[in-house]
């Protein structure tokens, strides 16, 4: 019981670990937008890049598995974070596209 009322106070209540990681993630996309500027690709390159930064955050993973002394639960965040931000960026691409009809 204990489990289900913590998760869903997790999940429904607005807290302030929720609000730092959305305001980590809002800071890395306008990090992403100053050095990358609009971006207006397809889906399929969406889709890659997505992929290469979930893919280096799986990479943390496996390194931290392989050497746990060596463990960065900091570069984890971070690549976590970065696709989060290319998520926030190819949804604001899509709702523009869909603005324009396209």
């Amino acid at each position: 019981m204990t489990i289900q009322k913590t998760h869903t106070q997790t999940v429904d209540a607005p807290n302030e670990r929720r609000i730092d990681v959305t305001r980590r993630i809002l800071r890395e996309r306008r990090q992403q937008h100053k050095k990358w500027g609009q971006q207006n690709h397809l889906d399929p390159m969406w889709c890659a890049i997505l992929l290469e930064q979930v893919g280096e955050a799986a990479q943390q993973v496996v390194d931290n598995e392989l050497d746990p002394t060596n463990a960065s639960t900091e570069q984890l965040q971070t690549g976590l974070v970065q696709a989060a931000a290319v998520i926030v960026a190819w949804l604001e691409h899509l709702a523009e596209r869909s603005e324009e009809g396209l």
